[in-house]
């Protein structure tokens, strides 16, 4: 469950937006607070296993100043003795700097564990300190690895085919055929089945409202938005589909599957699936924890619906089994859970979206730090924050995983601080880009507009999401491009090659951008170097942020316009062309039920707003299951939608007729026009009715 790119506190967003040029700030604001509500649902997605988002991997030199235990230059050497001193000066640091009830970590190299250790506590109130060996914690998305682990067990044993359609294992229900080319289980690993993304309904709040895995995939089937292979968008449904057919092939439910196939040979007797945690494994399970006002709260156990694809529960001892098991080629001891050549296989990559950017091996993603091919997975359910990291070159392994929402940064921080410790080495390019000199590079062409990640949804409410999470591109002078989003300040980069670009900013960590033009010659999408797990895919104009902002500004602009009719008669707006005289009298029935029509269209166009505005301060809600009142909201609009039309026939009988004045006619017709584009806004982002 990985989510959609942006990975921090979304209530930014809306002072990030409100510094853009407006001749209307506070109504601007007004506007993104009300869609704050549906940014909030990215960290639903977020919530089971997201890979950080590339400005968490550069925000990483702009935390906490540990350079005194960071040496560069050392060796790559890694002495026991004093790794202990190494990773305790950051967590122990990490905790206090970000607000940490407890950590876990572990470090192995070949077939040893050289470092295990936990920090903090798992139980606050029990003042229960963290125990490697025995602290649970929820690891996320990492639970996907043991899925494609059971995959590559399932086809090492002919029982599957990777490159069949997965309908061919599928009894109960059927993947649609939206397109020729059937989806098969290598997709569903490197996450280009094609389908659009979902967040709501991850998460259940009681172990009671948990349903059949089979009844999830095929009641919340996502639609396929894409054909197979074109670009990746991760799926926590095309995890559990695969956990599913694991099932189906194996005869055993997924999670006694895992726990018969994994587990069990390899040692992991604080490790399982199961919801709730069985009592022998229940006491030591950590309690997630969030922070506010000083004062750390307890939060209750997630749930977790789509449960192959992010319900695991481990300890840091457990995992630094399943990391060695995985560098030793599918041996752990006497132990063996994949053959070589298969384990082989599957850390090689499978798909990319551009050679010059990161890839997917066969469910590990592929990271480039310091020089280095990093094999990784990172997992997030609401309150934990996880990552396995392993260096096939070095042989060398790291898993850590934190208990509250500041582990989401404090893990990217650590990995890359065990990296530049441990394996300093250089990047493939030197980060040394000066805008300021003269270059004969013509300005870029046909890459300027707006871009989504390929991760979002396509058809539901969950849509307008992508909104905000859409990032801008600005072509400049000399090969030059400028990059913005709304939580993050502006990026400028630099032509390397053709569509290839460098961050021109040596003091922040580097990346590059890979863009890939269509037939036309246009930029379609663009790629992040470590970021394999999304595209960014051009949008059209009318999904545009700018000219929603516009649209939804001047709407709003409109609504409240008509809060001068009730001063109509006090202010005598006659001699001004609102009312009409005599012929706006004989019709005063008419005109009056026009202006009561319009006037509550547009209040309750206001009210839809505010209430979206409401229902963002407490995006929690929708992390479980769509709010009575969001349902409330939506069945507004179909009652706006249809005022709207109601009004604009009274505006055609306005003008008809000779209703009011023609200052008078006209506003009544620009309010009109007002709901009318507001009705096609709901429709467009489908938030009209119920979905």
């Amino acid at each position: 469950m990985m989510g959609l790119r942006p990975t921090s506190s979304r209530p930014e967003a809306a002072l990030a937006l409100s510094r853009k040029k407006s001749a209307q700030p506070y109504i601007t604001m007004l506007i993104l607070a009300s869609l704050i509500l549906f940014y909030s649902l990215s960290i639903s997605a977020v919530s089971i296993g997201s890979v950080p988002d590339i400005r968490d991997i550069a925000s990483v030199l702009g935390g906490p100043d540990r350079s005194k235990i960071i040496d560069p230059g050392s060796d790559n050497t890694i002495d026991p003795s004093e790794i202990g001193a190494f990773l305790d000066g950051i967590a122990e640091g990490q905790l206090k700097d970000y607000h940490i009830p407890g950590a876990a970590v572990s470090v192995v190299k070949g077939s040893t564990v050289i470092y295990s250790k936990g920090y903090g506590y798992e139980n606050i109130d029990k003042q229960k300190p963290v125990n490697p060996a025995k602290t649970l914690f929820r690891i996320g998305s990492v639970s996907n690895l043991f899925v494609w682990t059971s995959v590559m067990q399932q086809a090492e044993q002919g029982n599957l085919s990777l490159r069949s359609d997965v309908n061919s294992y599928l009894k109960d229900f059927q993947i649609p055929a939206t397109y020729s080319e059937p989806i098969t289980l290598l997709n569903l690993m490197a996450h280009t089945a094609g389908f659009e993304d979902r967040a709501l309904g991850v998460f259940v709040r009681n172990a009671s409202d948990l349903k059949p895995l089979d009844h999830v995939l095929k009641d919340d089937m996502p639609a396929r938005i894409r054909p197979p292979w074109e670009v990746t968008a991760c799926s926590n449904y095309g995890a559990s589909l695969a956990g599913y057919i694991v099932q189906e092939r194996s005869g055993m439910p997924f999670q006694d599957y895992v726990q018969r196939r994994i587990f069990s040979p390899l040692g992991m007797n604080h490790s399982t699936f199961l919801q709730p945690l069985p009592s022998d494994l229940a006491e030591d399970m950590a309690v997630g924890y969030t922070y506010n006002g000083g004062s750390y709260i307890p939060e209750a156990f997630e749930y977790v619906q789509l449960y192959p694809a992010g319900a695991a529960s481990s300890t840091a001892l457990d995992m630094a089994k399943f990391m060695i098991a995985h560098l030793q080629d599918g041996r752990y001891g006497k132990a063996r859970i994949l053959s070589q050549a298969t384990a082989e296989q599957m850390h090689t990559q499978l798909f990319t979206n551009d050679p010059r950017v990161s890839g997917w091996d066969y469910g590990f993603m592929e990271m480039r730090l310091n020089g280095q091919r990093i094999l990784w997975h990172c997992g997030d359910s609401i309150y934990f924050h996880t990552a396995l990291v392993l260096l096939p070159e070095k042989d060398l392994g790291l898993f850590v995983t934190y208990n509250s929402l500041g582990g989401a940064k404090a893990r990217m921080e650590l990995i890359q601080a065990f990296l530049d410790r441990y394996s300093p080495g250089t990047e493939g390019r030197l980060n040394a880009v000066n805008l300021s000199r003269n270059s004969s590079k013509p300005p870029t062409s046909g890459l300027d507009g707006s871009y989504r990640p390929t991760r979002s949804s396509y058809t539901t409410y969950e849509k307008i999401e992508s909104l905000i999470s859409q990032i801008q591109v600005t072509a400049g002078a000399n090969g030059t491009l400028k990059t913005s989003q709304s939580l993050f300040p502006s990026e400028k980069w630099q032509e390397l090659d053709p569509l290839l670009y460098l961050k021109a900013d040596i003091t922040t960590p580097m990346d590059e951008l890979a863009f890939r033009k269509d037939s036309q010659g246009n930029a379609n999408y663009f790629f992040y170097l470590n970021d394999p797990r999304t595209a960014y895919q051009r949008v059209a104009w009318y999904d545009s942020l700018p000219f929603n902002l516009g649209i939804l500004g001047a709407c709003i602009l409109l609504f409240l316009s008509v809060l001068i009719w009730p001063f109509e008669l006090i202010f005598g707006l006659s001699r001004f062309g609102w009312v009409g005289g005599e012929r706006n009298r004989r019709n005063s029935y008419v005109t009056r039920a026009a202006h009561w029509t319009l006037g509550f269209n547009s209040l309750l166009n206001l009210v839809i707003l505010a209430g979206l505005l409401s229902l963002s301060l407490d995006f929690s809600a929708f992390l479980y299951e769509v709010p009575p009142a969001f349902i409330v909201l939506l069945n507004l609009g179909m009652a706006a939608a249809v005022m709207s039309v109601g009004s604009a026939a009274l505006a055609v009988l306005s003008w008809r007729r000779g209703y009011w004045g023609i200052v008078g006619r006209a506003h009544f017709a620009l309010v009109t026009a007002a709901c009318l584009a507001f009705t096609w806004w709901m429709i467009n982002w489908n938030i009209l009715g119920v979905k």
